[in-house]
């Protein structure tokens, strides 16, 4: 068996573990955009209340007060967004790094098989030359024999 026929397995195992790598990070990606965009919400609905207080005018002491709890309670829902925020980036980032050191290895696997294609073609094309040339060869003693 030739020797990049013998090595294709080891190529497509690291072309489908670099796959399962992009898949993961594509994943990690979604997770971040989507915590994005909750930060974002909880962001623009707490401005709208803000400027709902502001726009009031005078309140009763215990609506004031339910306004600023609420307030603070989307201050904290925030900043645990913003920490989750931060966690997916460094999920993100790892599977990133996790998926570009596959993709090299794949490319550099796939490199030493085409290395070994070329070898193997280079190999071929000197056998059918030996082969032609053995057959011209022949065919020229034939000829020379059958001259008187």
């Amino acid at each position: 068996m030739k020797r990049s026929r013998r090595f294709l397995p080891v190529v497509e195992q690291a072309r489908r573990r670099e796959q399962e790598a992009a898949r993961r990070l594509g994943e990690a990606q979604a997770r971040w955009r989507q915590a994005e965009a909750q930060l974002r919400q909880l962001a623009a609905y707490r401005d709208e209340y803000a400027k709902r207080l502001e726009t009031c005018g005078t309140v009763a002491a215990a609506r004031l007060r339910d306004y600023l709890c609420f307030l603070e309670r989307l201050n904290q829902a925030i900043d645990q967004q913003r920490a989750l925020l931060e966690r997916l980036e460094g999920e993100v980032e790892a599977r990133r790094e996790t998926w570009q050191g596959l993709h090299a290895r794949r490319r550099a696997l796939d490199r030493v098989r085409e290395g070994y294609l070329r070898e193997e073609r280079r190999e071929a094309e000197r056998r059918d030359q030996r082969r032609l040339d053995e057959l011209a060869l022949a065919m020229h003693r034939r000829h020379t024999k059958s001259e008187p």
